[in-house]
């Protein structure tokens, strides 16, 4: 309890708490109508729709391209050294430009080789605002000046506000792309509102126009990062659509919709990892024995609260399901109760590898395990999805999961490094850099 009540006291839980907004906004303003979606789409075409928003998700990992921890840490740097950000900004925001063009226009070579893509083309079209939507709402700059709280506000009322026309405009399928439409216009509304935000507030004061050498440096800092997201996606994004290809739109449906739910229930691990970054980068570089009470009271939050959640999840999987998807998804309650153990895992490996295994400079390290986890991963979820369904594929995923997390323990345990101790005294300074 001192423990819990020590990190309650932080300041950083105001971080938490904006953060946990933009959470909200991307997860549970859609969730608000998830159970109607589902319910007018049906199985199959919720499949379809699923389908397609798992590939824009592959896209929208290749445009932030590890922007969201790399450029926050290097604002927090800048702001530090008292550098104008200017210059910074408009790197980091061409070099995701740049990534949001050649995204787009790899979608032709994915119709042309993909009949399951071409199927799922129009909902893939309706939810490009998304892509745009992640350089407009620039997380990673109000990350860094601690300005979260105007951004958090205004991506959340911008969701809402899309909320209405789905309850009129989607009621049966094929009004997929309807759906794709309204959830990406409400990020794109989010993100011209946070635009409006930092020419208001001048936290970009001028505009400067970067050097090819200056994107390239930002894509460099973000590299490691980048490959960690799609290694990561290897064993999450992935999964709808690798269990596309190995078995029904259906069994696509109820896993999408199981993991959604799962998805839900994770929010605060991203809030809580998101907000203790840029402290806990800068407490491992200037003094890591004094960083390891925090890094202990986050990482005991993060097991006690996502150890709840996931015994929740597995008791009430069946009520779960028939009170947010109804009775034609009853087969969901299974794959929920498989992926139930996922938010407990999930916040011990987010502690191990984003907050600890990144700001002690094991990037390496970091992005080469996820990559074998997730090529595993891969593999397990074609046997297991084909002979299972969405069982099998929820089964991949906890396996995966459970992996990467035993994998990242043994890379601090054999540093002598105890989170759950704030034991951080072989650790040297200068490993930050």
């Amino acid at each position: 309890m001192a423990r819990i009540g020590a990190i309650a006291r932080d300041k950083g839980l105001k971080d938490v708490f904006y953060l946990m907004l933009t959470q909200v906004a991307t997860l549970l303003v859609p969730l608000m109508t998830f159970p109607w979606a589902v319910r007018a789409l049906h199985p199959p075409a919720y499949g379809r729709y699923s389908f397609g928003v798992a590939v824009v998700q592959y896209l929208l990992i290749i445009v932030d391209f590890g922007f969201q921890f790399a450029a926050s840490r290097r604002v927090v740097e800048l702001q530090t050294q008292g550098k104008d950000i200017s210059a910074y900004y408009w790197t980091v925001q061409v070099a995701k430009f740049g990534l949001f063009v050649a995204t787009t226009a790899s979608i032709g070579i994915f119709w042309l080789l993909s009949p399951d893509i071409r199927q799922a083309m129009g909902v893939i079209l309706a939810s490009l605002p998304l892509l745009l939507a992640s350089i407009l709402q620039s997380t990673w700059l109000f990350l860094g000046v601690g300005a979260m709280a105007a951004s958090s506000i205004a991506v959340l009322v911008a969701r809402l506000a899309f909320v209405i026309p789905v309850f009129l405009l989607v009621r049966a399928p094929g009004d997929e792309w309807i759906l794709a439409l309204l959830n990406s216009g409400g990020a794109l509304l989010g993100g011209l509102i946070c635009t409006g935000i930092v020419l208001r507030r001048k936290l970009v004061t001028r505009f400067v126009l970067p050097s090819f050498r200056a994107v390239r440096a930002a894509y460099g800092d973000g590299f490691h990062l980048f490959i960690a997201q799609g290694a990561v996606s290897l064993y999450a994004a992935s999964n709808a659509i690798v269990l596309g290809f190995v078995s029904t739109d259906t069994q696509v449906a109820y896993f999408a919709a199981a993991d959604r739910l799962r998805g839900l229930s994770s929010m605060p691990i991203v809030a809580v990892t998101n907000a203790y970054f840029g402290r806990i980068a800068k407490g491992l570089r200037t003094d890591p024995p004094g960083t390891g009470p925090l890094l202990r009271n986050v990482t005991w939050l993060l097991v006690f609260g996502m150890g709840f959640v996931s015994i929740v999840t597995f008791v009430a999987a069946d009520l779960i399901v028939y009170i947010v998807l109804g009775a034609r998804f009853g087969a969901a309650a299974a794959v929920l109760r498989v992926l139930s153990p996922i938010p407990f895992i999930v916040g011990l490996n987010s502690v191990f590898g984003n907050l600890v295994m990144l700001n002690l400079g094991l990037k390496r390290q970091f992005s080469a395990m996820l990559v074998a986890c997730g090529a595993l991963n891969v593999v397990l979820l074609a046997v297991l999805g084909h002979q299972l369904g969405a069982v099998g594929a929820a089964a991949a995923l906890l396996f995966t999961e459970a992996l990467v997390t035993a994998a990242f323990w043994y890379q601090l345990h054999k540093r002598g490094i105890s989170v759950f101790r704030g034991r951080l005294d072989g650790v040297e300074p200068v490993a930050a850099n």
